[in-house]
């Protein structure tokens, strides 16, 4: 191959008008070939975003784990790059000009690439003769239109990924409690896939039970006991605050969860102290002294509003059940 061209296996695709390119090369062998135009670099004419280069070696670290992203590059050629292409043999001829081949998508994953101490195969959709009006349309229609996938729904996905003894199967299996127990005051009224008002996501969740997850006494438990130590604790809750004033939030309501999970280890260790079990009953006389939570002092959904809640119902705990922090552990 001369050094003065770079010769691709690509098919020509020809559509309303339109004509381009598909087809494949190596990050090593393209990337001399590519450049961005910037919005901040040149104002008048430059489209792109700036590089995250964070992102970029998140991507390098991908692709060195053997891990491919098919999506593909899409260019559009410039300076006379395209030379020739040979139907009869599904070659495209590229002069090897730096800087010839715009990136109209893929800029991160082709610079992930370059960092990667592998060769990376990437798809390619290279246009011909695009005008700047029509770059910037193509980048518009093909970035402007994208719906990052809510994060609630990656957190689901994890239980196709996580190992069986792993944190995140641990966390799934007690979502799947909360959500499919009918004993559960929670029972319908978690959040799988998206953010729902009154209902209790994935990432409330998680954020919760960050908190308590490896931290004693219910780090130590296994995973059956980690379901009914939890499940009691939830139910008393419900019941102790069922019981208390309609001002009180209910447990769909995030901050609040987030705030009385927070307070779970602590309840635990003195149930644990005064009644040497985790049993449904026993919980809830432990978290009897809640009842007086002056729940008109909270506000906000931040976490340090949920923070203050949870040491507000952490004080009220430990003072109603005349335990010190060191007789806890």
């Amino acid at each position: 191959m001369s050094d003065e061209v770079l010769v691709i296996h690509a098919t020509v695709v020809k559509y309303s008008g339109k004509q381009f390119y598909l087809g494949v090369s190596t990050a090593s062998d393209i990337f001399d070939l590519c450049r961005v135009s910037r919005a901040e670099e040149d104002p008048e004419r430059g489209f792109q975003r700036t590089l995250g280069t964070r992102r970029a070696e998140k991507i390098s670290e991908y692709f060195k784990e053997g891990n491919v992203i098919p999506g593909s590059l899409i260019l559009s050629a410039k300076d006379g790059v395209v030379k020739s292409y040979d139907n009869k043999r599904g070659q495209l001829t590229l002069g090897r000009v730096p800087g010839g081949l715009l990136i109209i998508d893929g800029q991160h994953r082709l610079y992930g690439a370059h960092m990667a101490d592998v060769d990376v195969e990437f798809p390619l959709c290279i246009f011909d003769g695009l005008d700047v009006e029509q770059e910037v349309q193509y980048f518009l229609d093909v970035n402007g239109y994208q719906i990052g996938v809510p994060k609630t729904l990656q957190l689901e996905l994890t239980k196709f990924l996580a190992e069986p003894d792993s944190e995140d199967a641990i966390y799934n299996q007690l979502f799947d409690l909360l959500a499919e127990d009918a004993r559960s005051p929670l029972f319908g009224l978690m959040a799988r896939t998206k953010s729902v008002r009154g209902k209790i996501s994935h990432v409330a969740f998680r954020s919760a039970a960050s908190n308590i997850i490896n931290a004693p006494p219910f780090g130590l438990l296994n995973i059956e006991k980690k379901k009914n130590a939890l499940l009691n604790f939830l139910i008393a809750v419900d019941e102790v605050v069922s019981d208390y004033f309609d001002a009180v939030p209910r447990l769909t309501n995030a901050a609040f969860f987030q705030a009385i999970v927070n307070i779970l280890n602590d309840v635990l260790s003195i149930t644990l102290t005064n009644h040497h079990n985790f049993k449904l009953e026993s919980i809830k006389k432990t978290l009897e002294p809640i009842r007086r939570l002056d729940y008109s002092r909270h506000a906000g959904t931040n976490k340090g509003a949920i923070k203050a809640l949870a040491d507000d119902l952490k004080d009220l705990v430990l003072s109603g059940n005349y335990i010190s922090n060191d007789e806890m552990f």
